[in-house]
């Protein structure tokens, strides 16, 4: 259950519910949507820097956690480290390792993005889920602070990051928080996950859960769609189109 290493539709479904993105996707048109009062983007505003080779992203000030703790760019930098590295597989990795020459906070709510080449379609193409870094590394944020020169950030500043950049990002596949996400963002929060892709989300006013509920060929589950008792249902077989009409 971790949003940067998704892998299945299953995944795909439920974890936009609980974790934000750096923008919204509009699901009808797939129009790029900035961070509003109406989805849980976190991007605000893009501006080209005045150097005229990157871009300034800023970040929406009232994104807090599910624990209480703010929303900052150094949950985005962590993020965006954790899917390119080696150590790990991300569905993310190809497109950014393509797009991006360099990611950095410049501070809480700013971040530094020097794309390969200037392109209005940036901000959708590198578009990827964002976690808690704190729930990994508490001291993050202090950490880059301390590395990085906020008022002339280079490519060379961020080569030199990944160069002395010890975290093992590998241990983050087998962190409780891919199995059991307690700190999240978002609509629904996680309740419990069992066997056979089981998993329990309760809604922020606790009067509404959402679960997901495998079902195998002898039990389709679709009289269960037809009874309202499913809300959405993925592939349902052929021969019960006209059930379901």
């Amino acid at each position: 259950l971790n949003p940067l290493y998704c892998q299945t539709e299953f995944c795909n479904l439920v974890l936009p519910l609980m974790f934000p993105s750096l923008v919204n996707l509009d699901p009808q048109d797939r129009s790029l949507q900035l961070a509003n009062d109406d989805n849980f983007a976190l991007v605000a505003d893009v501006e080209q820097r005045a150097d005229g080779d990157s871009y300034i992203y800023t970040l929406r000030d009232d994104a807090l956690w599910s624990d209480g703790t703010p929303i900052t760019a150094y949950d985005v930098f962590f993020s965006y480290l954790a899917i390119i590295s080696r150590q790990t597989s991300s569905q993310y990795r190809g497109e950014l390792i393509r797009q991006i020459e360099a990611l950095m906070p410049l501070d809480d709510t700013h971040l530094l993005v020097i794309p390969y080449d200037l392109d209005c379609d940036i901000p959708s193409r590198v578009n990827f889920p964002v976690i808690p870094v704190h729930v990994f590394d508490d001291n993050f944020a202090n950490h880059v602070d301390d590395f990085f020169d906020e008022d002339n950030l280079t490519v060379e500043d961020y080569n030199d990051w990944l160069e002395n950049d010890t975290f093992l990002y590998q241990t983050i596949l087998t962190h409780d928080f891919s199995y059991a996400p307690i700190v999240s963002y978002g609509t629904y929060q996680f309740t419990a996950q069992s066997a056979q892709d089981y998993v329990h989300l309760t809604h922020n006013n606790n009067q509404q859960v959402l679960e997901t509920v495998p079902y195998n060929r002898d039990q389709s589950g679709i009289d269960d769609v037809i009874a309202g008792e499913i809300a959405y249902y993925e592939n349902p077989p052929r021969n019960q189109w006209e059930d379901l009409r």
